[in-house]
């Protein structure tokens, strides 16, 4: 009888909830949640975003209390929070503005100040360290590789639904970077499958804003591994360049120019049917060619309303939700620095990038002299970001470019013995 009681007590333990709930497996669950939580919350769904994004924040208050080092990461959000409440009390009440510019001006500093920056601050309290990034990282890499799969076996740009071609392709390419780091995996091979994946995956996407990203991050990553091979293992310049952390992801940039002009080539140009104009092959490549030749991209236009209202309003911008009526196909400029510029002006680029640019810089530098995957991984994301999540992932950048002093004493120095391309001690 009582090996029974035992029992029932054993599995009455296993069962219930204990007292005091372990806080490290809750960060982590909430840090992998990240990048699921980045793909369903959107201003399409206001207010359950921003139920979720509060909730966040107070789940990472009780899991971790602001240290010494979210003091700068916590001040920078306060700035550009109460910044982007002023500006809105600006256009409620000064800017000459029409009841949809007003209008939108609402929902997007209501949903940055009470979703965005709440997620970007919950994240900031959640990693200690650019290391404990890992959860969100291998939940981005999985999430991208199955995306690719299911988008190359169906040869479909509607796998996350009709309207999503593009957050379809951008999980792709977000995959992409965080392979190309070598800290998920260290197989070049592997990450060349992942590489080649990625581009069919992208091409049946649709997206040229992943194209982007693979462009510009592909780039910028082989020149950050050059630069730490350099800087942190003493190696010369002509032999860095020849490290496979810096030539895969450019064989990886090489495949995707070859994806497009190959498919170009066995298609043929464009396809004019009456007044529409029709995809060969449903791929990325056309709707590159049709924005390059002015069709029905709308890309350019949006670039040049956004160029011109910010000269027309250079110093203090036109007014939150001013780009609005300007296209009819977007109510923003699709670039957050002609977005900002137009809206805010001069003011709001200097308050609001000034210091991201000199946290994101302190942080490749002290990424190169470490050599450290999980900075680069970090970076990688802030690249890819180029929309509301820039704002999640640029803070906590901010946040770790800002206090890197604070372990400035464990970074690797050049040509220290077993010092080289392996992941740095603080961040194992």
């Amino acid at each position: 009888m009582s090996a029974q009681t035992s029992r029932l007590r054993q599995l009455q333990v296993a069962l219930s909830l204990p007292a005091s709930v372990d806080r490290t497996y809750a960060a982590f669950a909430l840090i992998a949640a990240m990048p699921v939580v980045i793909l369903v919350a959107s201003p399409a769904r206001f207010w359950p975003s921003i139920a979720i994004g509060l909730a966040y924040l107070a789940a990472a208050l009780v899991i971790r209390r602001p240290a010494a080092s979210d003091r700068w990461m916590l001040a920078y959000v306060g700035l550009i929070g109460a910044f982007t409440l002023v500006s809105l009390a600006r256009a409620e009440l000064l800017d000459p503005l029409t009841s949809a510019q007003r209008a939108y001006a609402e929902s997007k500093s209501i949903f940055f100040v009470a979703s965005v920056l709440p997620f970007a601050i919950a994240l900031a309290l959640l990693l200690p360290s650019p290391a404990s990034l890992r959860p969100a990282a291998l939940v981005q890499l999985a999430l991208g590789i199955g995306v690719a799969i299911v988008s190359v076996a169906l040869q479909s740009d509607t796998v996350l639904g009709d309207e999503r071609y593009q957050w379809q392709g951008n999980v792709i390419a977000l995959a992409m970077m965080v392979a190309v780091q070598f800290w998920l995996i260290k197989r070049p091979w592997v990450v060349a499958v992942i590489g080649a994946l990625g581009v069919a995956g992208i091409l049946y996407a649709g997206s040229r804003q992943s194209v982007a990203i693979i462009g510009a991050g592909m780039v910028l990553t082989s020149a950050y591994w050059a630069g730490a091979a350099h800087w942190n293992a003493g190696v010369p310049w002509k032999k860095s360049v020849l490290s496979i952390r810096v030539v895969l992801p450019l064989l990886v940039l090489l495949a995707q120019a070859a994806a497009i002009l190959g498919t170009r080539l066995v298609f043929g140009p464009l396809q004019h049917v009456g007044s529409a104009v029709t995809n060969p092959c449903h791929c990325v490549t056309y709707r590159i060619i049709d924005a390059a030749t002015g069709g029905t991209g709308g890309h350019l236009d949006l670039a040049k309303a956004g160029l011109s209202l910010f000269l027309h309003h250079p110093i203090a911008g036109a007014g939150l939700g001013s780009f609005v009526g300007l296209v009819s196909t977007y109510q923003y400029p699709h670039n957050v620095f002609l977005e900002v510029g137009g809206e805010l002006g001069l003011i709001g680029l200097v308050l609001i990038f000034v210091p991201l640019a000199f946290a994101w810089l302190r942080l490749v530098w002290q990424g190169m002299r470490s050599a450290d995957p999980a900075i680069a991984t970090l970076l990688a994301l802030v690249v890819s970001y180029f929309n509301r999540a820039l704002w999640i992932f640029g803070i906590v950048a901010l946040k770790f470019g800002l206090a890197g002093w604070r372990w400035r004493d464990r970074i690797f120095s050049p040509g220290r013995a077993g010092a080289g391309l392996t992941e740095p001690e603080h961040a194992r």
